[in-house]
This record gives C-alpha cells, structure tokens and sequence, in this order.
C-alpha cells in the first residue's frame, strides 16, 4: 500500500509530528533506536540528528533510498531493514528507545505489535508513539466514509488506536505504562483542489482505495461524499485549504 503514491511527499506534511516524537520520548546521544514502520527515514532522521544510533525497519524497502539520500545530506547514519512490525527482526531488550510515528497503527494484530514493541526495549528503555486521535463516535472523517463503501468489518481498526484509553490498555498489557498527550498537524493547501490532488496522487491507501471502489463501481459516489466532508472540515475562509487534526503522542517506559 505505501509502495504506491509517493509517501515522502506525504511524510513532508507530518515532519512536525516526526520531530515532537523523538523529543518527547527524550532520544539522546548514544542511544540506541529502533524506528518501527520508518518508510522515508523521517522519525529516524530525527533521532540520528540528535546522536542516536539508528535503525529504521519497514515492510517495503520502496523509500530506502529517500531516507539514506537524506541522512547523507545531513551527515547522519542508519541502518535500514526490512522487516515487519509484528515480527521485529531484533533480539529482546535490543534497543534504548522504540518509537513508532504513525506506523504501527496499520498492523493488523493490535496486541502482537504493541508487545514487540515493548519486547525489543530494554527494561527502563521508552516506547513511543503516534496515532491520528479518533476517540468519539462523531468523529467521521474520509477513511470513515471510504471503509462503508469497502464493507470493512475489521474487528480491529487502525482508528482504535486514537482512542488513549485502547492506546493505553495495549501497551499495558505488555508492561508500558503509557503518558499521552494531545499534539496538532497543521494541514496546508493553497487550495481545496490542491489538497484533494495531494490525496489522489501521493497517497498509497488512497490510490488502492480508488482502484478498489472503481472496480465495484462505486467510486464517484464515494468520492463525492469524501470531498464533502473535506469541505465541511475545511477551516479556511480565504479559498485555501486549513484543518488541524489532533493526534495522540504516547510515551512510557517498559517496567
């Protein structure tokens, strides 16, 4: 799914949300981090600039080469891998820092990926992450609207994770006793057009969405009722295009 649109123009947008995550959980020189679901490098970039000892794993290796152009530019090191969030190519207690930036959530067994997260930490080490806040049943935004028309019937949701009381119970489970706060992403377009291209072109999950929806021949009225609320949510007056939508940032430290 990442494979296709162009994630480092999407991971362009959510840098700010990148560099609070690295702050937040406190990565320091020396030490060691891994980055689960790390796509063009962007939290690992973050976490080599502050003299961490980086490794970056994803399931694709599609924008490795993004992430290492990037690192060389700024006269960092990371080790790439390929591997998946429920499997964590790493030894117990391997790493200092574990963080997550908008990644995990897409793993489809919530309970395996949050207990190898806690499990490749040291005990004492931080595990870190982001999610998209999603934690009323009034909160129906695009992806809500395309999953009805998909039939998704998911027992689990990558939106379950927006929800800090979910976030929290997970990582509890596995010995992570989580601090969350509320943080905001200042989407930004010159216009609404400018934003829904941005959707239609540089998005994997969107392309597969339209490429699905189309095939059953549903596209145009999913798309129609997506640009709706994209319209509604719109929080410019001035012909741009603004929405700031909060996202959950998570840290706590293994027992």
């Amino acid at each position: 799914m990442w494979a296709d649109g162009h994630y480092p123009t999407v991971a362009a947008h959510l840098q700010p949300a990148a560099a609070w995550l690295v702050e937040a959980a406190g990565v320091g020189a020396g030490d060691r981090v891994l980055d689960v679901g790390t796509g063009s490098g962007g939290v690992a970039l973050h976490a080599a600039r502050r003299g961490a000892v980086v490794t970056g794993v994803d399931q694709i290796d599609t924008w490795f080469d993004v992430a290492r152009a990037a690192a060389h530019r700024a006269a960092a090191d990371l080790d790439l891998i390929v591997g998946d969030a429920e499997d964590l190519p790493a030894a117990d207690g391997a790493f200092d820092v574990v963080l997550s930036g908008l990644a995990h959530i897409f793993a489809p067994r919530h309970d395996v990926v949050a207990a190898e997260m806690a499990r490749v930490c040291r005990r004492g080490g931080v595990v870190a992450c982001t999610a998209w806040a999603h934690d009323t049943d009034t909160d129906v935004g695009a992806f809500d609207v395309v999953a009805r028309y998909l039939g998704v019937d998911d027992e689990l949701s990558n939106a379950d994770w927006g929800d800090p009381v979910y976030l929290r119970t997970r990582f509890a489970e596995h010995g992570v006793d989580m601090t969350i706060e509320r943080q905001v992403i200042a989407w930004r377009f010159p216009s609404l057009q400018a934003h829904e291209d941005f959707v239609l072109t540089a998005s994997g999950p969107y392309r597969r969405i339209r490429e699905a929806l189309a095939a059953k021949g549903v596209w145009e009225r999913a798309w129609a009722e997506v640009r709706e609320v994209t319209r509604r949510t719109n929080q410019a007056t001035d012909g741009t295009y603004a929405r700031d939508e909060e996202y959950l940032v998570a840290v706590g430290r293994r027992a």
